[in-house]
């Protein structure tokens, strides 16, 4: 009769403890590869986006979506325009300035008086987002957004953007965690 409890040199190397040390050597060794922290994955986007959340809802615009950015110079007035669109939804992230549009944090906006010397322009930010027919748009008065543009080339702009928007008749849309990853043109009006 054999004795159950005898084990070859052979039947060792397959013995429950030394597959179940292979499978945790095995686990440990496949959870600790990392590419980075979820902060570098963030400021690494791959594809072309603009997302923010709007009150609290995740709100994305994918390569899929066509996110682009524009800058137009007529001489007097810098603005950029950073717009994606879905099949019932756009937005829009759009930042002017009386000199050229660079890595900077625009805020508000600012319609200026003309005088002899110059026209009038827009200084600042605005943002706004389109859900079927509701548009939510930065108000006139006391308007409370802030677009940072965080690198711009010649190819490419990046930045953040948050702020309250508003639709006549409907709840305010705060927007928040807005970023933004596009191609860029270049246009002279």
């Amino acid at each position: 009769m054999k004795n159950c409890n005898q084990t070859t040199e052979r039947g060792l190397f397959f013995s429950i403890p030394s597959i179940s040390l292979l499978v945790l050597c095995l686990l440990v060794s496949f959870t600790s590869c990392s590419t980075g922290t979820d902060d570098d994955i963030e400021d690494k986007i791959g594809d072309y986006m603009i997302s923010f959340n709007g009150n609290g809802v995740l709100q994305e615009f994918t390569a899929d979506h066509f996110p682009q950015g524009n800058i137009f110079d007529n001489g007097t007035q810098y603005t950029g325009v950073f717009s994606g669109t879905r099949s019932s939804s756009s937005v829009g992230v759009s930042v002017y300035d009386n000199k050229a549009i660079a890595s900077n944090n625009y805020s508000g906006f600012v319609v200026t008086e003309p005088t002899q010397q110059s026209l009038a322009f827009v200084i600042g930010a605005s943002i706004n987002y389109n859900e079927g027919q509701t548009v939510y748009s930065t108000p006139d008065s006391n308007p409370q957004v802030t677009v940072t543009i965080t690198e711009i080339t010649s190819t490419e702009v990046r930045g953040t953007f948050s702020g309250t928007l508003k639709s006549s008749g409907k709840e305010d849309l705060v927007v928040t965690n807005g970023k933004f990853y596009v191609p860029r043109a270049t246009n002279n009006l």
